[in-house]
């Protein structure tokens, strides 16, 4: 009499291993995905900041050039102008526009933002409040120019 020995596995433990697979795998989603929105958000904190400094390059040049709607106590830059010359961005569509104030006592300058590329916007000066909790997502109502108050 011959003994039969049995290898593999049988349709019971696969599937016992394709479950736990799966809860494995709604963990880790449900961890990841929050954190992939706030370094979302983060990035766009510092896009934000590089518009700002682009802002500041473009006021400091059209000072220089005479460029009209800037003067020495600031003025307002759409963003679209810094596209390209300033700051080099692809595939987003960002609208807004930085509005530049200079303190004439201090000689400080001022910078108050209004960005959105579709999905996010912010609204805010530079400072240290310039983070991710003050992006929103974005919504069709919010103002995008120096008109805002």
């Amino acid at each position: 009499m011959k003994r039969l020995t049995k290898k593999g596995f049988t349709l019971v433990e696969l599937l016992a291993v394709i479950v736990v697979l799966a809860v494995i795998m709604l963990l880790a989603v449900n961890a990841v995905i929050p954190q992939m929105n706030k370094a979302r958000k983060n990035a766009f904190v510092t896009e934000a900041n590089a518009f700002i400094d682009a802002a500041g390059t473009y006021y400091q040049n059209a000072m220089l050039t005479g460029e009209t709607g800037i003067t020495a106590a600031g003025g307002c830059v759409d963003v679209s102008k810094l596209i390209g010359e300033y700051i080099e961005k692809d595939g987003d569509d960002y609208a807004g526009s930085v509005k530049i104030e200079i303190d004439n006592a201090t000689n400080k300058a001022t910078y108050t933002i209004w960005l959105s590329n579709g999905q996010y916007q912010i609204e805010g000066k530079k400072s240290a409040e310039l983070n991710e909790s003050v992006v929103k997502d974005f919504t069709a109502a919010a103002s995008t120019t120096c008109s805002a108050s």
